[in-house]
This record gives structure tokens, C-alpha cells and sequence, in this order.
């Protein structure tokens, strides 16, 4: 198991990440890596993000697409770590490098998953450039790996089951596409809005999210009953906070494409950051 160093994991996640090892066909297993509380607008922002983004990794587990393995609490079996030679240092997010590289042995017998109940928490960043910085690096790590492997997607071999090289992989590249488009489609609405005037869309649009978060907040098996209604509350503003992260994500594409030689030309150079800062006192906010 990994650990970052602004990370902690709950009491029993080393042994409940071991469980999952008895199925001799899993190699790898995906903590549920919360944020630590915090009230800031960016703490808000990064907390929901990952109660969402880590509740949709159940769905990549069920349908055995799972190809992104965080370095937080990530536990693998030793002899396919070595069976790959280990970590990568060509591209920004060697955890990601590590998970795609394993499935690529295919993953019909070596299989990614997602444990819900394996809990870690890590600290959010505490700036909005700090922010832009995590998640250009993310964002390069991802479409790196993403070109380094890119003869696993629409692969229609035995070995990998086609929900990963159909569908999870060619959406990790439209999702970008979609992402690039997104100022163009909000201005499209707008217009549409205006010229009919009504707020249809946007109301529409604001109910769908809504709603989803609810979803995604009340089944969360790990959460009070106590913070599921202080999760509730934040939820009818988080709709309106998730523009801050869209223009965050649009900016690291943005500088992807301007830097996009990184992308194909990898380097040990362009593994080599230098980690954001965090204050280090939610380390004690245990679960």
C-alpha cells in the first residue's frame, strides 16, 4: 500500500484493502480517499469532488473498466509490481502510470478495483493557484499515459474487456474534447435563453446537479447522519461552485495543448514537481 505524505487512512483499511486479494484475478485496489473538512469555498469544491468522482469508480469496478489507481492508499500485489518493473518516471502522475501499465497486461486476469470501504483521507489544496498547479499536473499525468498507451483504445483483443478499451478509454479522450467545448455550449444557452426568453436550461441544469449530489451524498455509506445533512445544505450552492473547477479544468487542457510536446516527447524531467503547499493542520481530523 501507498501512501502520500498528507494522507491518513482509517483504522481498519490496510486489512479490508488485504480482503480484496483473495480473488486471485484482482491486483489492484482503488481506496475511497475523502478531503478532510474544511469550510473554505475550495475546500467545499475539492470535498464534493471527490464524494462524486470516487462514487462513480463503483460503477468502473462493477463493469471491470477501472484503469486510474490514485497514489493514496493504492495496495497492489507485489509480484505484478515487479512483474512491470515498478513505477514509471516519464510522466507527472506515476500512480496513474502504474495502474494503466498493469492493466495493459490485460485486464481480463489482472482486474482494478474500487474498495469503498478501504477509507483514506488527504488534505485539499488551500489556494486557487495551488489548485491550477495540482490539477495541470493531473491533467498532463492522464493524457500522457493516455498517448503512451493509446494502442489499448478500440483494442478489441481477449485479453482486455471491452468496456475499458471501448468505452472508458475513448471517453477519457471525448471527455476532454467535451470539456474544451463547454465555454462554447454555456454561451449557446445563454443565447438560447435570451432569445427565448426563459431560464428553462439553466433551471433544468441546476436541478439535474442538484439532485445528483443528494444521490451521491445520502447512500454514502461511510458518512453520519449529522454530515449528511450539512452535505445537503451546501448542495443547492455547489451547482454554482463546480464553475470555479470547470474553469480550472478548461485552463490545465488549455496549457496541455500550448505544452503539448510534454505530451507526446515524455521525460524524466517532466515527472519532477514540486508539491503544493497545504497547511497541515486537518492532519489530526481523523475519521
Amino acid at each position: 500500500m501507498t501512501l502520500d505524505g498528507d494522507s491518513l487512512i482509517e483504522k481498519h483499511a490496510i486489512a479490508k484493502a488485504v480482503s480484496y486479494f483473495d480473488n486471485p484475478r484482482i491486483v489492484g485496489v482503488a481506496a475511497n480517499v475523502r478531503i478532510m473538512e474544511s469550510l473554505s469555498v475550495l475546500g467545499l469544491l475539492q470535498r464534493f469532488e471527490h464524494m462524486i468522482g470516487y462514487r462513480s469508480k463503483k460503477f468502473y469496478s462493477l463493469t471491470n473498466s477501472e484503469f486510474i489507481v490514485g497514489g493514496v492508499a493504492s495496495t497492489y500485489r507485489y509480484d505484478v509490481l515487479k512483474e512491470v518493473n515498478f513505477y514509471d518516471d516519464d510522466t507527472a502522475t506515476e500512480d496513474i502510470g502504474l495502474s494503466i501499465k498493469i492493466v495493459g497486461l490485460g485486464n481480463k486476469h489482472y482486474r482494478i478495483v474500487y474498495g469503498a470501504d478501504v477509507v483514506a483521507m488527504t488534505e485539499g489544496v488551500q489556494t486557487f493557484k495551488a489548485l491550477l498547479k495540482q490539477r495541470y499536473r493531473w491533467k498532463l499525468g492522464s493524457l500522457q499515459n493516455l498517448f503512451k498507451y493509446n494502442h489499448m483504445i478500440g483494442e478489441v483483443d481477449e485479453a482486455y474487456n471491452r468496456m475499458l478499451t471501448i468505452y472508458r478509454l475513448p471517453m477519457a479522450i471525448i471527455s476532454e474534447v467535451i470539456l474544451m467545448l463547454e465555454p462554447f455550449l454555456l454561451g449557446y444557452a445563454i443565447y438560447l435563453s435570451i432569445i427565448y426568453h426563459t431560464l428553462g436550461l439553466f433551471v433544468g441544469a441546476y436541478l439535474t446537479i442538484t439532485v445528483y449530489i443528494l444521490w451521491t451524498v445520502w447512500p454514502d455509506e461511510h458518512s453520519t447522519i449529522r454530515r449528511k445533512l450539512m452535505a445537503s445544505l451546501y448542495a443547492p450552492f455547489m451547482y454554482f461552485i463546480f464553475f470555479v473547477m470547470d474553469t480550472v479544468q478548461i485552463v490545465s487542457i488549455v496549457r496541455c495543448l500550448y505544452n503539448g510536446k510534454l505530451v507526446i516527447h515524455r521525460s524524466t524531467e517532466s515527472s519532477t514537481w514540486k508539491p503544493v503547499e497545504r497547511t497541515g493542520r486537518q492532519q489530526a481530523e481523523l475519521l
